[in-house]
């Protein structure tokens, strides 16, 4: 069964496509997950009032509770200026489909 990782964030500085670029550059968030063991997919949705959703879906919990430390991490790092954490969790993803 894949897992889930999800969270959303307030945008505090910025925009949404500044949050994009900022976390697909290499070596940032997009990176990161990529190099975690178990990684699927990584998406972020614009979700409207400057507020965005992170969602990634991993092979394993434990993969996705890696992710959710890996996060926490590179945020407080690298935008915690831009961006506040409103939610996270992570959940069982009983069904994808492509």
């Amino acid at each position: 069964m894949k897992h889930v990782r999800m969270a959303t964030y307030k945008i505090t500085k910025g925009n949404y496509d500044d949050i994009v670029r900022i976390a697909t550059e290499p070596g940032a968030m997009s990176d990161i997950y990529e190099g975690i063991d178990g990684f699927a997919q990584f998406g972020i949705a614009d979700v409207g009032d400057g507020d965005f959703l992170s969602m990634t879906v991993w092979d394993s919990r434990e993969a996705a509770e890696k992710a959710n430390e890996a996060a926490r991490s590179w945020v407080s790092e690298n935008v915690s200026d831009r961006i506040e954490l409103k939610t996270s969790m992570i959940g069982d993803f009983g069904y994808l489909k492509a």
